[in-house]
């Protein structure tokens, strides 16, 4: 079952519109247009200040989707898991592993396209340390236990008439948290406690070797990334928890309900 879902999730078109096609509208501006005046030596810290923005905002696009899969299986769900043998555990399991595979797939194209642009625009290669592979994937992880449980307290207590708003709440909160660090001080206690933002100073990491608390202010502050990816994987286990809870009383709704979405 985790295959075909896995191949379901994979040839999702909006996935991959708004995570990669998208997105790399913001790769070739960063490469070609707000790269001028970059100092010579520093390009490594203006690649992976552009590539952590871009790599949540294709994160939260991704959650979207999934959010909206969510609110279109709600009344199938609530059927098959009171007249079929699947069970909230398994079906979260299944399509945590198989949206994870896709994660990866766009986000891996969004991370070579980067090197790519980059590369032609700077005349050599910047690649990211091994770091980059544990990094997209709690990325992923985080992104799609949060859309799944916001798509689920939607669906079972209020209207379907907030679906299509409550559906970009993972985008909104990528791209407020992913411009953040470049505008305003952040603090050590947020950077750690603080997901969204967590999961960009790990991104970053994959370029730098080191997770400056600014974006633009190099050799400001830092924080341990083991810290980081401790405090992200305990939200990813809470989330994971709240999503089995919310399928176990998931609402059916109805054709006419449905329609408003």
């Amino acid at each position: 079952m985790i295959k075909e879902v896995t191949i379901g999730i994979m040839k999702n078109r909006s996935i991959w519109f708004w995570s990669v096609l998208f997105v790399l509208v913001w790769a070739v501006i960063g490469s070609f247009v707000a790269s001028r005046g970059v100092a010579v030596g520093s390009e490594k810290y203006y690649i992976s200040a552009w590539y952590s923005i871009e790599a949540v905002i294709s994160a939260g696009s991704s959650g979207t989707g999934i959010a909206y899969i969510t609110f279109f299986s709600s009344s199938s769900l609530a059927y098959l898991f009171r007249f079929s043998r699947l069970r909230p555990v398994r079906y979260e399991l299944i399509f945590f592993s198989g949206y994870l595979v896709t994660s990866m797939a766009t986000l891996s194209t969004v991370t070579a396209a980067n090197i790519f642009l980059f590369s032609l625009r700077f005349g050599h290669l910047t690649l990211p340390n091994p770091y980059i592979i544990p990094a997209i994937i709690v990325t992923g992880a985080f992104f799609y236990v949060f859309s799944v449980m916001v798509a689920l307290v939607v669906n079972n207590h209020f209207s379907l008439k907030n679906a299509s708003f409550t559906s970009f709440v993972p985008l909104f909160l990528a791209f407020i948290s992913a411009y953040l660090p470049l505008y305003i001080s952040i603090s050590r206690w947020v950077a750690v406690l603080y997901p969204f933002l967590g999961i960009e100073y790990l991104l970053s990491y994959s370029f730098t070797g080191a997770i400056n608390l600014s974006l633009v202010a190099y050799g400001s502050p830092s924080v341990s990334p083991a810290a980081i990816y401790a405090s992200v994987v305990c939200w990813m286990a809470i989330l994971f928890i709240a999503d089995v809870f919310l399928l176990r009383r998931i609402r059916p709704r109805s054709a006419e309900e449905m329609r408003q979405l």
